[in-house]
């Protein structure tokens, strides 16, 4: 079996979206201070403002979207995030002027999924969880293994080279969207697990409504941190 969606859509330049989103951010009274986020302050249950290297930020709301950091911040305020940062790699291939792969193949059988970008180069990886267990040889030799296996149209390419990058896991794949009991103002959207980008814009739509104290135009109760307490987490499988 399979599964395709006609409206999915792809997006390389990430960056570039990032800058468009800030410049947008700017053009509606938005303030973009360059710096990390040390510390979240509470007086009692309340959110009171974030710490900066270059001094307080007095705030009622905050919202934590730290990414791998996250867990961090969140917790000095007594929460647990379960959110473990795993390292992910992909080997990328020579570029080739042939469509070989579109839009984008995942053989969840063998472990292995594929993407060829717009000028033509291929990137892949190893999806077993065993991959963590395999050095940067032995991995990039898996995924060749496994990508000759699913395409043998692919033997004769080389690969160019193997990129790595963390992500932040939570149990179920899911991240943690909105508020939490007990500790008025924060907010959180944290543990995206790889999905973060593209999510973004559905999740930026739910988390402005509910700091808005609006009714969430989408279902946000798979995502609340309180949902394993709720024991409501199900089985499933995330590339």
């Amino acid at each position: 079996g399979a599964a395709f969606c006609s409206s999915d859509g792809f997006l390389e330049d990430s960056d570039g979206l990032t800058q468009v989103l800030v410049n947008r951010g700017k053009e509606k009274g938005a303030r973009v201070r360059l710096e990390p986020a040390t510390a979240i302050d509470v007086e009692g249950d309340r959110i009171v403002g974030v710490r900066t290297p270059s001094g307080r930020i007095e705030t009622r709301i905050v919202v934590n979207a730290a990414g791998c950091e996250c867990s961090e911040l969140a917790k000095p305020l007594g929460l647990e995030l379960p959110i473990k940062v795993e390292r992910r790699r992909l080997v990328y291939m020579d570029r080739i002027r042939e469509r070989v792969i579109e839009p984008l193949v995942a053989a969840l059988d063998v472990g292995w999924a594929g993407k060829q970008l717009i000028d033509g180069v291929i990137y892949m990886g190893y999806l077993r969880e065993t991959s963590e267990n395999l050095d940067d040889w032995a991995y990039t030799e898996r995924v060749v293994e496994k990508a000759v296996e699913v395409m043998p149209s692919l033997m004769e390419m080389k690969v160019k080279r193997l990129v790595d990058g963390p992500y932040d896991t939570t149990p179920d794949g899911h991240p943690f969207l909105g508020g939490v009991q007990g500790l008025d103002g924060y907010f959180q959207a944290a543990g995206f697990s790889g999905h973060g980008f593209m999510l973004s814009p559905a999740v930026g739509r739910v988390m402005a409504e509910m700091i808005l104290d609006l009714e969430p135009s989408l279902p946000v109760e798979p995502f609340s941190f309180e949902r394993f307490q709720k024991k409501s987490a199900q089985d499933h499988l995330v590339i």
